[in-house]
């Protein structure tokens, strides 16, 4: 936990009671922002905002995303150091990995301020559901296909034996190795557990 992190959570504690046109309001800011900085900063999205004729100041809401150009795996292994922002290193930047079910692995940068957001918002999910910082939780990920029943059974077979001593959050994913900051974690896959 770091003061960047609780930053973040005190921001959607803020923001989750926020009527739909503010919360757009808000994304469209932050998404100006983001254009603007891709053109000034890497030289892979001002070619192609320019090859578009798109100026970053034209791009003022959600809709002008239609706009702007979907790049491919492809496009995004062969220019990944145009793709870069020139000032990425003031971002403390993470190196992450695809988990490569749709294609080769890809290689993803991802800042320390995105790290942050994702992590509070899955603390905000959590503390929806009683579970606070301290609580022992269990994260089971399953391999995808998964069906609701095979869910669910191991949901009641969990709580019979858990008997409420332990939080259990059951994810279907799509690849029982899941790459984070360039780190494997192992994941738990077979049940029953003893705890």
């Amino acid at each position: 936990m770091n003061w960047n992190f609780l930053r973040k959570q005190a921001l959607l504690r803020y923001t989750q009671w926020r009527s739909p046109e503010r919360l757009r309001e808000f994304q469209e800011k932050r998404l100006r922002k983001l254009i603007v900085h891709a053109y000034d900063r890497c030289a892979y999205y001002r070619r192609q905002m320019d090859d578009r004729g798109i100026h970053p100041t034209e791009i003022r809401n959600l809709n002008d995303l239609a706009r702007l150009p979907v790049f491919s795996r492809k496009a995004v292994a062969e220019s990944f150091s145009e793709i870069s922002a020139s000032n990425a290193k003031r971002f403390r930047p993470e190196k992450g990995y695809t988990s490569g079910s749709t294609g080769p692995k890809l290689m993803l940068v991802v800042d320390r301020d995105a790290i942050d957001m994702g992590n509070a918002a899955i603390w905000r999910f959590r503390g929806w559901h009683g579970i606070r910082f301290g609580h022992r939780i269990a994260e089971i990920r399953l391999p995808d296909p998964c069906t609701s029943e095979d869910l669910e059974a191991l949901r009641r077979e969990l709580d019979d034996e858990l008997a409420g001593r332990l939080h259990v959050s059951i994810q279907v994913c799509e690849s029982l190795e899941q790459t984070v900051g360039g780190k494997h974690r192992t994941v738990v896959s077979k049940v029953p557990i003893e705890i």
